[in-house]
C-alpha cells in the first residue's frame, strides 16, 4: 500500500512550523501519512509583502525544487510565506489538496481549506475555525514526556504549577509593570505550597528570566530558561507532570497547548501595546468559555479541565474535506 505524502510549510519559525506539523501529525493519526517539513523562505520585499500581492513566480521555483523528490498528495501551510506556495501548488500535476492555516492575506477561493483561528472572524464554504492554533502536544504526548523527565522534575513535590513565560510581541509591550506582577503572581503561587516548573521563551525579556533565576533557581522549584540553560527544552514532559499551568496571556499557541494536554490553564494578564488588535481577547473568551481557562486570580488549581482538543477535531473535518477531492483517488 502507498502512504500518501504530505507536506508541512512553513517560514521555520517554530511556532508557525509547530502549527503545520501539528495539523499533520494529527491527520496522519487518523489516516497513514508521510510527513515532511519543508521551510520556504521567500525573497524580499515579498517576504513581508501581503501574499496578494506576490507574483507567483516567486514561489514557484521553490516548489519545483521541493517537487523534484516527489510530489505531495496534501500541502499544509502555515504563515504568510507558505500561503504563496500553497496557493502556487494548484498548478503542480497532479494538484494536491491544499491547506492554509491562519487567515491568509489572499482570497479564500485560492486554496482548499483554510484553518482560521476564530478570533479572525473568517468564514465560508471551504473555512473551518477553531479555538486557538494546531499544536502538536496531545494529553499521550505529555504523560509519556513527563515520565521521561529527570528525576528532579519527577521527585518533585506535589502540587505541581507549570509557569510558560512568553514575551513581547506585535500586540504586547510586555512592560516592566508586566514583568513584575508576572513575578508577583509565581511568588504568590509558591506561598501557598506549589512546585513550580518554570520554562521561558526565546521572547522572554532578559531582566525577567534573570528576576525569575534569582528568585525561582533553588529546590523544589525548576526551571528552564530558554537561551540560557543548556539542554532540550523540557516544556513537554512538566506539561505532563503539572497538576495545572499558569500561561502569559500574549501567546495563543502556549495556552492552546496548555489546554489540549488537558491542564487546568490561568492566564496572566499582559497590558497590550496601544492599537493593538483585540482579537487575542477573542480568543482568552472562547477558551475561558470553553472551560479551559481562568483568568488568574491568585489560586492555580481549577476543577477538572474538560477535553479540549481542537486539533484532532479539525483534523477529521479536514480529512473529511479531502477524501472528497480528486487528489484523494490518486493513491491505491
Amino acid at each position: 500500500m502507498n502512504i500518501r505524502v504530505a507536506w508541512a510549510l512553513s517560514d521555520g519559525r517554530s511556532g508557525v512550523e509547530n502549527q503545520a506539523l501539528g495539523l499533520a501529525e494529527a491527520i496522519g493519526r487518523l489516516t497513514p501519512l508521510k510527513i515532511i517539513a519543508h521551510r520556504i523562505r521567500l525573497p524580499e520585499p515579498w517576504r513581508r509583502a501581503p501574499t496578494a500581492f506576490a507574483p507567483s513566480s516567486v514561489a514557484r521555483s521553490t516548489l519545483v525544487d521541493l517537487a523534484a523528490n516527489g510530489l505531495p498528495d496534501i500541502i499544509i501551510g502555515c504563515g504568510r510565506q507558505a500561503a504563496l506556495a500553497t496557493i502556487e501548488a494548484r498548478r503542480l500535476a497532479p494538484p494536491p489538496f491544499r491547506v492554509q492555516i491562519q487567515r491568509p492575506r489572499a482570497p479564500a477561493h485560492l486554496f482548499d481549506l483554510i484553518v482560521p483561528p476564530a478570533h479572525d472572524l473568517m468564514s465560508g464554504p471551504n473555512v473551518i475555525e477553531m479555538i486557538g492554533a494546531p499544536g502538536r502536544l496531545t494529553r499521550e504526548e505529555v504523560a509519556k514526556a513527563a515520565a521521561a523527565l529527570p528525576a528532579r522534575f519527577g521527585d518533585a513535590p506535589r502540587p505541581r504549577a507549570c509557569a510558560l513565560i512568553g514575551g513581547p510581541s506585535k500586540a504586547h509591550a510586555f512592560s516592566a509593570q508586566d514583568q513584575d506582577a508576572v513575578i508577583a503572581a509565581l511568588r504568590k503561587i509558591a506561598e501557598q505550597g506549589w512546585t513550580l516548573f518554570i520554562t521561558t521563551s526565546r521572547r522572554t525579556p532578559r531582566r525577567l528570566s534573570d528576576a525569575i533565576a534569582n528568585e525561582f533557581r533553588s529546590p523544589p522549584h525548576q526551571l528552564h530558561l530558554e537561551g540560557v540553560d543548556e539542554g532540550p527544552n523540557p516544556y513537554p514532559g512538566i506539561l505532563g507532570a503539572a497538576d495545572a499551568v499558569i500561561v502569559t496571556a500574549d501567546s495563543v499557541n502556549m495556552a492552546s497547548e496548555a489546554a489540549a494536554a488537558g491542564r487546568a490553564v490561568s492566564l496572566l494578564p499582559i497590558s497590550q501595546r496601544p492599537l493593538a488588535s483585540r482579537k487575542l481577547g477573542k480568543f482568552h473568551a472562547a477558551l475561558i468559555g470553553h472551560g479551559a481557562a481562568k483568568w488568574f486570580d491568585g489560586d492555580p488549581s481549577l476543577p477538572e479541565a474538560p477535553v479540549f482538543d481542537e486539533t484532532a477535531r479539525v483534523a477529521e473535518a479536514a480529512l473529511a474535506r479531502w477524501r472528497a477531492h480528486p487528489s484523494w483517488g490518486r493513491r491505491p
